[in-house]
């Protein structure tokens, strides 16, 4: 039976606030979250994420910023969607919208005591804006210690995205509490990949995540594969 992706948010994050130790890195009483989310077909369960995770901030006194794993910048479309379906908190919701690329993300990203990513993948195995590329533009584009980044997408790769991109990098996922990968209909090569390659034997080392960027998500502190419908 296929799975509320809102739910397993809901069910994680709730099993990870309850190991937290009694000093978090929060200089008020209340735990600080932040929750990265993917853009495309998850766009569809935002109304209910957030639902969920707004009585979970009541239940347990949070303090839970929200904002995106990725976003094209030349048309925000993700952004704007979050936007609209924030307006159904209520006025004195624990949730607070982070905007991309913004102070405000940094200062999230660096002040929270647990940070949980969701993801969805391509068929070329690319996840949030990580995309494959050869291996010195993956360096050059996602340098080991930049947890974020906006970048100009190479022409080679342009017939297929948005021509400048912000997104987490490697090295933002490495940081992870729990990177939850999101998978639907259609994705069946994906989650073939992610069984052989996440959960047994590695059969593809770190070293061709240019090749391969979805093998990122392995570097997070929990790693789960979600089946949605």
């Amino acid at each position: 039976m296929s799975s509320s992706i809102a739910d397993v948010i809901n069910q994680r994050l709730e099993e990870l606030v309850g190991k937290l130790p009694s000093t978090t890195n929060n200089t008020s009483s209340q735990p600080s979250i932040l929750v990265l989310l993917a853009g495309g077909s998850l766009v569809e369960s935002y109304s209910e994420i957030l639902a969920k995770l707004e009585r979970l901030a009541e239940k347990y006194r949070l303090e839970i910023s929200i904002s995106l794993t990725d976003e094209r910048i030349a048309t925000n479309n993700t952004w704007q969607e979050l936007e609209k379906i924030s307006i159904e908190l209520s006025a004195d919701s624990k949730i607070q919208l982070v905007r991309p690329a913004s102070p405000e993300l940094d200062n999230s990203w660096r002040d929270a005591d647990l940070k949980i990513g969701v993801f969805g993948a391509g068929n070329d195995l690319h996840t949030a804006g990580i995309l494959p590329f050869d291996p010195e533009i993956f360096v050059r584009i996602f340098p080991l210690g930049i947890d974020f980044t906006s970048y100009d997408v190479p022409t080679s790769h342009q017939n297929q995205t948005a021509a400048k991109r912000w997104t987490i990098t490697p090295a933002g996922i490495s940081k992870l509490d729990l990177a939850l990968l999101a998978l639907g209909q259609g994705k069946e090569a994906v989650v073939s990949f992610v069984e052989r390659n996440f959960y047994n034997a590695n059969e593809i080392s770190s070293n061709q995540h240019h090749e391969y960027p979805l093998l990122t998500l392995r570097t997070a502190k929990n790693f789960e594969l979600v089946s949605v419908s």
